[in-house]
């Protein structure tokens, strides 16, 4: 096998709040050249119009179509037709010290470093097919 190529084409990140999903998700996504599925991002783009958990699900599964992906976290109303697809789930599950400094330090880095310009055009972003 060749040595940069990971082994799954299709995998979830899950754990915690905090714990970081997003940062494994995209690093695996960087490294090996898999494309990165911001499920956050789908579900806010999917708040905008009509039936949030019909959209969120026809807006994913879409996205879910392609032969390679990774994503991270999981949502109930998606989380079947997510699991289904994938190849392997990732399970962060750290200690709770760990999860709570992880999480204060996201906290104030987001206070320290967020404006609210900042966060529209985060928002803003979609995904994939969806843009």
């Amino acid at each position: 096998m060749d040595s940069n190529k990971f082994p799954y084409q299709r995998l979830i990140i899950f754990g915690s709040a905090g714990i970081g999903k997003t940062t494994l998700a995209k690093e695996i996504s960087q490294r090996f050249g898999l494309p990165y599925i911001d499920i956050d991002a789908v579900l806010r783009e999917s708040k905008k119009t009509g039936n949030l958990t019909e959209n969120f699900l026809k807006n994913l599964t879409i996205l879910l179509e392609a032969d390679s992906w990774v994503t991270d976290g999981s949502y109930t109303d998606v989380q079947a037709t997510l699991w289904a697809r994938a190849q392997t789930l990732i399970w962060l599950d750290y200690p709770f010290g760990v999860k709570i400094a992880r999480l204060l330090g996201r906290s104030l880095n987001r206070i320290l470093t967020s404006s609210p310009a900042k966060k529209r055009s985060q928002e803003q972003h979609l995904p994939g097919n969806l843009q």
